[in-house]
């Protein structure tokens, strides 16, 4: 290759990168604007605000069950439990992908990243919430139970759930060890959920797990201990 080809190669090499780089530019703005939208959720302002506030951010609701609204989020499932207008908690399943700063929601420095969250760490941080769980005995094909811990943070509230199946040694002797004191029929009503008093057990045989959904709440939650979960 001669000289001049040379320099017409790098002519056009130079020219294509001046005609690619505003592309470029333009595009890193609307991913910054992507990658920041969960975290636009996940707000401390965000829990008490109006719902309309909150779907300026994810849009419209994708389905509606009584008080819960769900929107998918950057491929990320959110819930939001709405009462008069207002939200007063956020849901979200946690994935690498799908995560926040929960420290920016509930304040402080506690408790971190929220697809990394284990059950020891919160057990230690946080001792005085409740261990409760959709159910342990009789659950049937049609659900896959969770345990959740739920504590207040504050003037915040926080729950960490982990779905059972994924600890199913921990489950089996957190239900024997309430059989074996109050009889199956204890168990499969979760009377487990009124009556805290194997809160204990259960803290020692969840220690390894690690949250799968986290809820965060405007206030501490009031829910009938023996009813469904409101989110």
């Amino acid at each position: 290759m001669g000289f001049k080809d040379q320099t017409a190669v790098v002519g056009l090499a130079a020219g294509l990168a001046v005609m690619l780089a505003p592309a470029a530019q333009a595009s890193a703005p609307a991913q910054a604007r992507m990658a920041s939208k969960i975290d636009r959720v996940f707000t401390s302002a965000m829990l008490g605000a109006d719902v309309s506030v909150l779907e300026r951010v994810t849009g419209r609701a994708a389905q509606n069950a009584a008080s819960v609204r769900y929107y998918e989020v950057e491929g990320c499932s959110v819930q939001a439990l709405v009462t008069g207008g207002k939200v007063e908690a956020l849901a979200m399943e946690t994935s690498p992908r799908c995560t926040f700063n929960v420290d920016a929601v509930v304040g402080g420095d506690a408790i971190g990243t929220a697809n990394i969250i284990h059950f020891a760490e919160i057990f230690d941080n946080f001792q005085d919430g409740v261990l409760t769980a959709d159910c342990l005995m009789m659950c049937g094909n049609a659900v896959e139970p969770s345990i959740q811990y739920t504590f207040n943070v504050g003037r915040r509230a926080m729950t960490i759930e982990t779905v059972m199946v994924s600890q199913p040694d921990a489950a089996e002797q957190w239900q024997k060890a309430m059989v074996d004191a109050k009889g199956r029929d204890w168990v499969i009503n979760a009377s487990f959920n009124c009556d805290h008093s194997f809160d204990r057990v259960g803290k020692g045989l969840f220690r390894p797990a690690q949250a799968t959904r986290i809820v965060v709440w405007a206030s501490p939650p009031r829910f009938a201990c023996d009813g469904p979960r409101p989110i």
